[in-house]
């Protein structure tokens, strides 16, 4: 989010591009972009999930060096995935189980994982993608 974020908003395509930093002042403007961007293609029931998602996974980056990722947007048939890329040399780990309840950290890739309906972590050139896929309520139980 760059500060005041920097960006690649059609309102009409099916990707939504942007650089973000990791702050923790930066959390509510980046669900106020996610939230805008579905809003935009009328899927404002997975709003919640996806804004929550977008959050445990920018805030994951607070784990790599340089703080920063790409985070994309992309719509697809009957929901929308959305990724973070990062330039870390280490892979995230989702843990297997919730860490103590006293943990102050540890829960947000599980949370993550559990809320979407597809999850992935893959090693990339130059780093790692954590991408997520919400689908509409009519669509969980459809064939993918």
């Amino acid at each position: 989010m760059h500060g005041a974020a920097a960006p690649t908003w059609a309102a009409e395509g099916p990707e939504y591009r942007f650089e973000a930093e990791y702050q923790t002042q930066h959390l509510p403007q980046l669900r106020w972009l996610v939230r805008s961007w579905i809003h935009q293609r009328g899927l404002d029931i997975l709003a919640p999930d996806v804004a929550l998602i977008a959050t445990e996974l920018c805030s994951n980056l607070r784990h790599v060096p340089d703080r920063y990722g790409e985070v994309e947007l992309r719509a697809l048939d009957a929901g929308l995935r959305l990724s973070v890329r990062d330039r870390s040399e280490a892979l995230p780990v989702v843990p297997s189980a919730p860490p103590c309840v006293t943990a102050t950290s540890g829960r947000g890739l599980l949370v993550a994982a559990l809320t979407a309906d597809r999850f992935q972590i893959e090693a990339v050139a130059g780093g790692n993608v954590i991408w997520a896929e919400v689908r509409a309520p009519s669509e969980k139980g459809a064939v993918r």
